[in-house]
C-alpha cells in the first residue's frame, strides 16, 4: 500500500511546484484598480513593490543576484539600451521581466510576461508609458550563455 501512495504524493508534488513557477501576476485589488477596463496596461507605480520602485543601479544589482540564483534555468538576462532608455532583462522560461529606466535611473516602464495565457491580456502586462524601441543587450547575466538579441 505504501508504494501506491508514492505516486500519487509525487504527482500532486509535481503540479504544485509547476504551478507555482507559472503563476500569474496577482489580480488587482478593486480599491486600487485604475477606472478602466485594460487591466492589461497599468501605471507604473502598479509595478513597483510598497518601498517604491527600485533604480537602475539597484535593478541591475538585483538581476545578477536573481541570473545566479537560477543557474541553468536563467535563459535571457541583462542589461542594454533601448533609444533614450536603458532596460534590464530577465526570464526563465515560464515567465520574463523587462524594466526600462530614463537617464536619471527612474523607472518609467516595465513588461512582465507569463507562459499562463489569459483570453484578455495573452500572458502580457505592461506597466508606464509604452516604450516602443530596439533593444541593443549591453552586458549578458546568465552564466555560460550569451545575451541573446532581444527581437
Amino acid at each position: 500500500m505504501q508504494r501506491t501512495l508514492q505516486r500519487p504524493v509525487l504527482l500532486v508534488c509535481v503540479v504544485l511546484i509547476f504551478s507555482a513557477c507559472t503563476a500569474a501576476p496577482p489580480p488587482l485589488d478593486s480599491g486600487s484598480a485604475p477606472k478602466t477596463a485594460d487591466s492589461c496596461h497599468q501605471p507604473i507605480e502598479r509595478a513597483c513593490d510598497g518601498a517604491g520602485c527600485e533604480t537602475y543601479e539597484v535593478a541591475v544589482a538585483n538581476t545578477r543576484r536573481v541570473a545566479r540564483e537560477l543557474g541553468f534555468g536563467c535563459l535571457s538576462g541583462g542589461t542594454g539600451s533601448c533609444g533614450e532608455f536603458r532596460f534590464v532583462h530577465i526570464a526563465n522560461g515560464f515567465t520574463s521581466n523587462t524594466s526600462y529606466f530614463d537617464t536619471t535611473g527612474k523607472l518609467v516602464a516595465a513588461v512582465h510576461t507569463t507562459d499562463v495565457v489569459d483570453s484578455q491580456c495573452h500572458g502580457r502586462f505592461t506597466f508606464g508609458i509604452n516604450v516602443s524601441c530596439e533593444r541593443i543587450p549591453v552586458e549578458g547575466f546568465c552564466p555560460d550563455l550569451p545575451f541573446p538579441r532581444p527581437r
